[in-house]
């Protein structure tokens, strides 16, 4: 009984003495870019989305973790609305796109800060970036250094002075070397007078594209009036917004969550002597199955000969019936049915009005100049108003709509 009690007075000793050595040891800059609107470290967002609520008093301000096509609390159909999105790399699929793009063409605002997008978002975007990010290869800040600063601006056409802000901390920033100014407008830039803040209109709305996402963190927030950088960028968001989502499904999703450092999936397998050898030992129960069956006897199977695909001939057959009669307009009618139900069906495009908002969505998901576009509607709309149409005509119509394939 003495024994047990001086074990556990002993015990209790070194457990406090820990406690103390612990407690004065210097604390350590945390580093760690998370993004995350819970962190109250240098590089999280808690204060960017704590104050969403004092920027907007009559907003209601809520968080989204899904998915764009899995959206639960978002109405996409409704306007008022603001979906904000700051991760270091945005990977979006070309649905998610198509779902954001929807969502900001009824009203509502885009706001995506990011580091670096993937290949099909700058594609849908039309813009170019430096190649500074590598997917799974994330840049961590050690500790302050005062050789490292970021320093942006803003555009003084648009918006009020101050224009100049930096704060000493990394520069972990990016910029649009090309954008397509027929459609996007610069509204801020780096320390070179290069872009990284753009607007795109999205008919009754606005998709915002930033690249220096480490301009809602804590440090350079509460920098000295780096605050006003912040208020500036909402500013784009429209007051009389009701709803304001902060996106953390492409925070989690992308690369910018940081799992794992890019060491991949079997990294984190090895690192456990468990499922290590649990893994070899699978692979080796596997192939000695492989050895094994490989040449486990079975009927033979009968030889059949190839399918014939005839759906190209008999649309050779009827095209040429159409053509060899001389019913060009006919002909016309059918490849303008084919068009259209084309853009309906792969780029989810209503066809019943084809104005010049039509014209330009259907350039931008199609990635075919805007001129070729309108060349080709202003085609559709004279083949479905006019009653007769000429063999050259007809021959042009078919360039128009090859090129269009070739390209969408």
């Amino acid at each position: 009984m003495k024994k047990t009690l001086l074990y556990i007075g002993i015990g209790l000793f070194l457990g406090a003495l820990v406690v103390v050595i612990y407690s004065r040891s210097p604390k350590r800059f945390d580093g760690r870019i998370s993004f995350r609107r819970t962190d109250k470290i240098p590089y999280g967002s808690f204060t960017a989305y704590e104050m969403l609520q004092k920027e907007f008093p009559a907003s209601t301000v809520a968080v989204n973790k899904y998915a764009p096509v899995y959206w639960k609390d978002i109405n996409s159909d409704s306007p008022g609305q603001a979906l904000i999105i700051v991760t270091s790399y945005f990977d979006p699929s070309e649905t998610d796109l198509d779902y954001l793009t929807g969502f900001a063409q009824k009203g509502n605002t885009v706001l995506i800060s990011a580091l670096y997008m993937n290949r099909i978002a700058r594609k849908f975007f039309r813009v170019r970036q430096r190649e500074l990010y590598k997917p799974g290869n994330l840049v961590r800040a050690k500790g302050l250094s005062l050789n490292d600063s970021l320093i942006v601006e803003l555009d003084s056409n648009v918006f009020a002075s101050p224009h100049h802000f930096e704060y000493p901390g990394i520069p972990y920033d990016n910029v649009f070397d090309s954008t397509n100014e027929m459609y996007a407008y610069k509204l801020g830039y780096d320390k070179d007078s290069v872009p990284d803040f753009l607007a795109i209109d999205a008919q009754k709305g606005t998709i915002l594209l930033h690249a220096a996402p480490i301009t809602f963190t804590n440090l350079f927030l509460l920098y000295k009036g780096n605050y006003s950088y912040y208020r500036n960028i909402l500013s784009q968001i429209s007051p009389k917004t009701k709803k304001i989502y902060w996106d953390e499904y492409f925070l989690y999703n992308g690369a910018s969550s940081g799992k794992n450092d890019g060491k991949g999936l079997l990294s984190v397998i090895f690192q456990y002597p468990a499922f290590k050898y649990a893994f070899w030992a699978t692979l080796l129960l596997l192939g000695m199955y492989l050895v094994t069956e490989v040449k486990r006897k079975q009927r033979m199977v009968e030889a059949h000969p190839r399918p014939v695909n005839d759906s190209l001939n008999f649309v050779s057959t009827i095209s040429n019936l159409y053509y060899d009669k001389g019913d060009h307009h006919n002909l016309a009618e059918k490849l303008t049915y084919l068009f259209l139900d084309y853009v309906r069906t792969r780029y989810k495009i209503p066809t019943n009005e084809l104005n010049s908002s039509f014209e330009h969505v259907l350039s931008l998901r199609s990635s075919v100049p805007l001129p070729e576009i309108e060349q080709l509607v202003e085609f559709v709309k004279y083949v479905q108003f006019e009653q007769t149409i000429t063999a050259k005509q007809l021959m042009d119509y078919h360039i128009l709509l090859e090129n269009f394939y070739k390209q969408a």
